[in-house]
C-alpha cells in the first residue's frame, strides 16, 4: 500500500507533529539526516508505526556515505548497516541515500567543511555559476564523474544485496546539479533502475536539472516512475527557471502546477509520496490529504 507522508526535516517542533498526527492519523514521517540521538529519543514514541522511510543517515554523524570512494566504502556500508537496524525497529520500509560524492573518502556532513573538500575537486571549468557551484551539464561527461559513477554503482549494488535481505529497500536519490555531487540526470536513474537499484525521486531536483540538460520535468518524472523501481518520492517546489538553479524546498503547490497529476502517476506506479518542504508544513500535508 501507498504512504503519504512528510520528512521531518523541515519540522522544527514537536507540537507541529503532534498537529500532523492528530489532523492526519494515516500520514507517515521520514527520519532526518539532520536529527540528533536527542531529538529521535523525543520524535519516535509520537510517531511510532508512523515511520515509512530513513534519510540516511539518522541521527547525523560526522560524515555522509559515500559510495562513490573504495576508501571509504567500509565505513559507510557499517553506518548505513546500522540504520537498517533503526528501520527494523520503527517499521520503516525505506532507506534513501544521496549516493556519493567526486571526493575521494569520507565527506563531512558539516557544509563548512565539507565545502573545501569539494572546492579541492577543482571543477572550475565544469561551473556555469562559480559563486554557487552549479555545474554545465558537460560536467556528467567529465573523466572523474564517469570513473566516480561507475564505482558508486558497483558498491551500491554490494550494498543493495545485503540491505535487501532484511527486507528494507536501499533508495538512492537524484541530487540538484551542484559540484561534487551524482545522479544528476534521468538517464542516470533509468540506468540505476534496470541494474536492480530502489530509487527516490526527488521531483524537487528533478526540475532543477531541468534547466541544466533542457528535459521536460513531468515527462522525465514519468519515465523514471515507469521502472517501478521508485520506492519513495521526495516532493517540493522551487523556484528554478533559466539561469536561476534554486533548490529552496518551497510548498508543493507554489511552482509545480502538475503536482497532483504526478502525485497520481506516482501512486499508480507504487511509489509513496512524501514531502520535504520547508515551509507551511500542515498546509503542505494537507494537500495529500
Amino acid at each position: 500500500m501507498n504512504k503519504k507522508g512528510i520528512s521531518l526535516v523541515g519540522i522544527k517542533d514537536i507540537k507541529t507533529i503532534e498537529e500532523i498526527r492528530e489532523k492526519y492519523p494515516d500520514c507517515y514521517f521520514e527520519l532526518s539526516y539532520l536529527s540528533t540521538e536527542e531529538s529521535l529519543k523525543e520524535i519516535l514514541p509520537i510517531i511510532k508505526g508512523r515511520v515509512s522511510s530513513i534519510h540516511l543517515l539518522a541521527p547525523k554523524r560526522e560524515f555522509f556515505p559515500n559510495l562513490a570512494s573504495l576508501s571509504s566504502y567500509a565505513w559507510s556500508e557499517r553506518e548505513i548497516l546500522k540504520d537498517v537496524e533503526l528501520a527494523l525497529s520503527v517499521g520503516a520500509e525505506n532507506l534513501v541515500l544521496h549516493p556519493g560524492y567526486l571526493v575521494d573518502g569520507l565527506v563531512y556532513s558539516d557544509y563548512a567543511r565539507r565545502l573545501p573538500q569539494i572546492k579541492e575537486l577543482k571543477l572550475e571549468e565544469y561551473l556555469i555559476k562559480k559563486d554557487e557551484g552549479v555545474c554545465s551539464k558537460e560536467y556528467i561527461k567529465s573523466t572523474l564523474y564517469k570513473e566516480k559513477y561507475k564505482v558508486m554503482k558497483e558498491n551500491a549494488l554490494i550494498l543493495n544485496d545485503k540491505i535487501s535481505k532484511s527486507g528494507i529497500s536501499l533508495c538512492l536519490e537524484n541530487l540538484n546539479p551542484r559540484e561534487g555531487y551524482m545522479v544528476l540526470h534521468p538517464d542516470e536513474m533509468i540506468d540505476l533502475a534496470f541494474s536492480g537499484l530502489s530509487l527516490c525521486l526527488d521531483v524537487g531536483h528533478l526540475h532543477v536539472n531541468s534547466f541544466i540538460f533542457g528535459f521536460d520535468t513531468l515527462t522525465q518524472a514519468k519515465r523514471i516512475l515507469d521502472t517501478h523501481k521508485v520506492k519513495t518520492m521526495h516532493l517540493h517546489s522551487n523556484e528554478s527557471c533559466q539561469s536561476v538553479y534554486k533548490d529552496s524546498h518551497k510548498s508543493l503547490y507554489k511552482y509545480m502546477p502538475y503536482w497532483r497529476e504526478l502525485c497520481s502517476y506516482g501512486e499508480e506506479n507504487g511509489s509513496n509520496l512524501i514531502l520535504e518542504v520547508l515551509e507551511e508544513i500542515v498546509e503542505n500535508v494537507a494537500l495529500l490529504f
